[in-house]
């Protein structure tokens, strides 16, 4: 009798012990799970050859233009800001579900081209364009890492 008392006690104790312990663990991000060292970034060579420091889970991911939009999206990439294309409004392709419609932000242009300074405002994390002017990529790169596509 004595034993099952003191078996039932320490079986409490370590229920106990194991529930405190699981309400002290910080909750696990999905970074955190694929990325348990804590890297920050990745090291990827983009088209144009260049090595691009990738942040390994970007908040704010922007793009230049609907094909780099495409490709992210076939990726399942969390985009969030976007080129407006000149003159009028915006268009989305009838494949955009409704979710990304309402949660992404567009980057007013210039002329049909992307306006540098309105995507600096935004702050992206990182910017994917598929434009080889290398003089836009530079532009891009001043503002975050930029991947060409």
């Amino acid at each position: 009798m004595k034993y099952s008392a003191l078996a039932k006690a320490g079986l409490g104790l370590a229920l106990l012990l194991v529930f405190l312990t699981a309400c002290g663990q910080p909750k696990e991000t999905r970074a955190d799970i694929f990325n348990p060292n804590g890297i920050k970034v990745m090291p990827v060579r983009d088209s144009f050859g260049q090595m691009v420091n990738v942040p390994i889970s970007p908040k704010r991911i922007a793009v230049t233009d609907q094909l780099a939009m495409d490709y992210l999206n076939a990726l399942d990439a969390n985009v969030s800001l976007a080129a407006k294309p000149a003159g009028g409004s915006y268009m989305f392709p009838p494949y955009t579900e409704q979710e990304q419609r309402d949660s992404l932000s567009l980057i007013e242009t210039e002329n049909g081209s992307l306006d540098p300074t309105a995507l600096a405002g935004q702050k992206p994390d990182i910017i994917f364009t598929d434009n080889s002017d290398r003089s836009t990529y530079d532009a891009l790169s001043k503002i975050a890492p930029t991947v060409y596509i």
